[in-house]
């Protein structure tokens, strides 16, 4: 009776345990001599009753595939996967040399799920991504052609692939095949608002017609199968961006010689822009560029070096070859393929709270040289659409440099 007494005891105390987060998780790394030692003593159970699992994991930085730190996780069974996240972020923070981070640590896969469990943390142990909260993620720029599994909704799958070109990534940019079917790029197309208007750029604040930019624009209303879709496969928070159904999708149109000179869709800090963009930290994080037809020739997206263009040119600057930069500049092109869609980021990883800009982001679209082109821009952004500023004034903030 009393054995029957002392087993029932152990495990009322083991499910108590349970709740504690305190020392509960061992990491190690002998190289930087990160280690967090366990105190069994302060876990309330008979050491006897103290389950472990002992196994290595590789934490890679947020968006890059080539950095990772190595350690040794135990885990023991009273801790929480919360205890686990934040001592893995601690380990991180330590073991990376990097400057301490704060906020909330969540662990990703390389497809853009949250790791939450220890099975899941077992299961994707060789490749995790990590970020502190509000960091956003970003898919790992890999060597170009690696392809990355993606869940969306309705159980479905897409697949991505690396536009990279080499270890330095540039671009940070993806292909999304088959993004939209044929009939619901047709229906963009079909559902558009307004007519058509000469293409702008934005000039010392202004939104002006030029050169550089001899594309037409129009709008259709957000539909929600759009809007779905296109936070499942980024994975980005749904209050960082202006998508909502009574909001209106650019469409643009380009017919034969028409093109978009080299630029960045994220905004330079401008001061007739810091009562919109919270002080020049709001910005474009990225863009999912969806093309809406296949053009007979030309027509491709390409991103340039932007090192050596801008040692020649400036952005807006026009010049009379207008295939140059597509044909001497490009880091990688990708063809106009209906329902396809590209996906890259406009700023840098470790300052994408700051708004601030990834030169590798430079871009053009080039010069359709038979057929036309049609295709759509949907922008998600760094911060959310709350704050000091005023509904209409982010509102337009959204639309000044369609």
């Amino acid at each position: 009776m009393a054995r029957v007494k002392y087993i029932i005891l152990s495990l009322l105390i083991a499910a108590i345990a349970f709740s504690y987060e305190r020392g509960v998780v061992k990491i190690d790394r002998k190289e930087h001599k990160v280690n967090f030692e366990v105190d069994l003593s302060r876990i309330p159970v008979p050491n006897f009753l103290v389950k472990q699992t002992e196994f290595p994991i590789k934490v890679y930085h947020n968006g890059n595939a080539y950095n990772y730190v190595d350690y040794n996780v135990t885990w023991y069974y009273t801790s929480t996967f919360s205890s686990v996240k934040f001592l893995i972020g601690q380990a991180y923070n330590t073991a990376a040399g990097r400057a301490q981070k704060s906020g909330e640590v969540t662990l990703w896969t390389e497809s853009g799920e949250q790791v939450v469990t220890l099975a899941d943390l077992q299961k994707h142990k060789d490749e995790l991504y990590i970020t502190f909260h509000p960091e956003l993620f970003y898919y790992p720029a890999k060597p170009k052609g690696t392809k990355i599994p993606v869940n969306i909704d309705g159980g479905k799958t897409l697949t991505i692939e690396s536009i990279s070109n080499d270890e330095r990534n540039v671009p940070h940019a993806f292909l999304v095949p088959n993004f939209l079917s044929e009939e619901e790029a047709d229906w963009i197309i079909g559902n558009v608002t307004q007519e058509m208007t000469r293409s702008t750029v934005l000039e010392n604040d202004q939104r002006v017609e030029s050169k550089t930019r001899t594309s037409s624009t129009t709008y259709v209303l957000y539909p929600q199968w759009l809007i779905d879709r296109s936070f499942s496969v980024t994975k980005h928070p749904r209050d960082n961006t202006f998508l909502f159904p009574d909001h209106q999708l650019q469409v643009i149109h380009y017919g034969p010689t028409q093109f978009f000179h080299p630029h960045n869709d994220a905004f330079e800090h401008s001061p007739g822009l810091e009562s919109w963009f919270f002080n020049g930290k709001r910005n474009r994080f990225a863009t999912l560029f969806v093309y809406l037809n296949t053009v007979e020739s030309g027509g491709e997206t390409a991103f340039i070096n932007h090192t050596e263009y801008m040692s020649k040119f400036r952005i807006n600057e026009y010049h009379i070859d207008t295939n140059n930069p597509c044909t001497n500049y490009a880091t990688g092109k990708v063809t106009a393929r209906k329902g396809d869609a590209l996906l890259f980021y406009n700023l840098n990883v470790d300052g994408h709270l700051q708004g601030a800009i990834d030169p590798n982001s430079l871009h053009t679209g080039c010069a359709v040289k038979s057929g036309e082109k049609w295709a759509c821009n949907i922008w998600f952004y760094n911060r959310d659409h709350h704050g000091d500023a005023k509904a209409d004034d982010i509102m337009r903030a959204s639309r000044i440099k369609e």
